[in-house]
């Protein structure tokens, strides 16, 4: 009877290792073709570089409300701000991903 009890939980074992190769997402893209696989970089320096862009005109956006503020008045936070915003412009733009797969 326990000889049974043990092949009733290998098998179960082995159904769960299936389920487990199944689900993990370093099988599933062991699976894709090598045009798939190109589809899937591309959409993802797609979505990087719109998730960059956005960031970039938003750091743009921030150092013009700076220059605009140091254009209503002197002030330390004009001064403040604008450093701050050109290096945000700065680092979104060095954030733009480039296209390595030459």
């Amino acid at each position: 009877m326990s000889g049974n009890k043990k092949l009733f939980n290998h098998k179960k074992n082995q159904v769960k290792n299936k389920l487990i190769k199944i689900i993990h997402s370093q099988n599933s893209t062991k699976n894709l073709s090598t045009t798939d696989k190109k589809n899937e970089s591309a959409k993802l320096l797609d979505r990087e570089f719109l998730v960059a862009l956005l960031f970039l005109l938003g750091s743009i956006l921030f150092l013009c409300d700076g220059l605009v503020e140091l254009a209503e008045g002197i002030s330390i936070h004009a001064f403040l701000h604008l450093p701050a915003s050109l290096m945000f412009v700065i680092g979104s733009f060095l954030f733009m991903p480039t296209d390595n797969n030459n």
